[in-house]
């Protein structure tokens, strides 16, 4: 019985798949020995490396942001940053708790926004990451 081992098996120069295999089996499929390869990796033909992160995107925060302010309102119980705000229209018990939300949520998306255009306007890097965008935000502050 032949001896098997890790190969990976390459497609349009990226790793598909690894499988445990026999050096003729392997061959036959067209895999390379794939020691501390992963799929997803590219491969050139002569070695493996790990695929490059896109760096985010303006949608990619623009999500971030939105998810964050529906995540925040979800946390106190509400559907959503949406309803959550509604409630500064109405005198009642959660209109205190929409206020300060629907001014925290403005002040958030006006700081996205101009954070926003000074970087496409070159005046300052885009953030590292969607989370280093986010810890760049006001904090939520809820009345008593």
């Amino acid at each position: 019985m032949s001896e098997t081992s890790r190969w990976a098996v390459i497609e349009n120069g990226i790793v598909i798949n690894i499988i445990l295999a026999d050096a003729d089996f392997a061959a036959a499929l067209g895999a390379v020995p794939g020691d501390g390869a992963q799929i997803g990796w590219t491969w050139d033909g002569t070695a493996f490396a790990p695929p490059v992160s896109a760096a985010p995107t303006a949608e990619d925060f623009e999500r971030a942001l939105t998810e964050h302010l529906d995540g925040v309102a979800q946390a106190r119980r509400y559907d959503s940053r949406v309803t959550c705000a509604l409630r500064a229209g109405y005198p009642g018990p959660f209109q205190a708790e929409g206020q300060a939300f629907a001014l925290w949520m403005d002040q958030c998306n006006a700081y996205g926004y101009q954070r926003l255009a000074a970087v496409q306007a070159g005046q300052q890097l885009p953030p590292e990451s969607v989370a280093a965008f986010l810890a760049e935000l006001p904090s939520m502050v809820w009345p008593e």
